[in-house]
């Protein structure tokens, strides 16, 4: 069970690595964004990748 969570570190590291890699300006851009956005649109945002993210993980399981 412990290996799975490391796979699935290791997965966040690379889609978090590949918009960087990829496009470097285009995510400066994109930090500069939302870092001009509210406290409040900032953590709906959060609070959608959270359930977006459990409703795959329910699905595939």
């Amino acid at each position: 069970m412990p290996d799975i969570i490391w796979i699935a570190i290791g997965l966040w590291l690379i889609f978090e690595g590949l918009m960087p890699f990829a496009s470097p300006r285009t995510f400066r851009e994109a930090l500069l964004k939302i870092g001009e956005m509210s406290d409040n649109a900032i953590r709906w945002s959060g609070f959608f990748m959270i359930n977006l993210g459990a409703l795959l993980i329910y699905l595939l399981k």
